[in-house]
């Protein structure tokens, strides 16, 4: 029994004390976090994700704060490929506000087809040192390139054989894309005859929109 007992209590003390030390609460379900997103998103267009952040409880939320954690191939409009946690300030949420959040966002990858993106919410309630917690996660579906490109020629030629190849270009989304450039590459040995249109620059053609 005694054994029992000094186990009982040296795992409660071992609680409290892991408690105590990482002085943090998660799971508290204290505010909330919502997301919304579109059902999915163009490779190369940007879309808004927007992240609700609310307080539905009596007692201010002190110094919260967001963070957003964007996995790879999942990039801020204007930011570094690399970045992969964006955060936001939020100060303190009095009880019954809701703070709207919104991100603009890129997918830049070429073989995604589901992106997760997760957001965490953290804050302080008054008279306690205990920072708490909220997550949410949601999936973005990831379609087609916003900009195709097919290549048409044949399938084999001759040595010293002229050939033709046709290059299409497709805008696959409902906005207007400014500054597209197309640029080919030629392996060695290959010689460049009449192009229609002609290039603006070496082997570049800048395109309509």
């Amino acid at each position: 029994k005694w054994l029992i007992l000094l186990l009982g209590i040296f795992l409660v003390g071992g609680s409290l004390a892991l408690f105590f030390l990482l002085g943090r609460e998660p799971n508290s379900h204290i505010a909330g976090v919502e997301f919304r997103k579109p059902d999915s998103v163009l490779i190369g267009e940007p879309f808004v994700v927007s992240i609700s952040v609310t307080n539905p409880s009596n007692q201010i939320l002190q110094e919260a704060r967001l963070i957003l954690n964007l996995p790879v191939g999942i990039s801020l409009v204007g930011q570094q490929e690399t970045l992969r946690t964006v955060e936001r300030m939020i100060g303190d949420m009095v009880p019954g506000s809701v703070t709207p959040n919104t991100f603009n966002l890129i997918a830049l990858g070429d073989n995604l087809s589901l992106a997760r993106l997760s957001a965490t919410l953290e804050y302080r309630v008054p008279n306690s040192k205990l920072e708490y917690s909220e997550k949410s996660e949601v999936d973005v579906a990831l379609s087609q390139p916003a900009i195709s490109l097919d290549m048409e020629g044949p399938s084999s030629v001759l040595s010293s054989e002229s050939f033709n190849i046709l290059l299409r270009y497709k805008n696959n989304s409902a906005q207007t894309f400014d500054g597209l450039r197309l640029k080919a590459t030629y392996p060695a040995g290959f010689k460049v005859g009449k192009t229609e249109p002609a290039p603006q620059t070496l082997n570049t053609w800048n395109l309509e929109n």
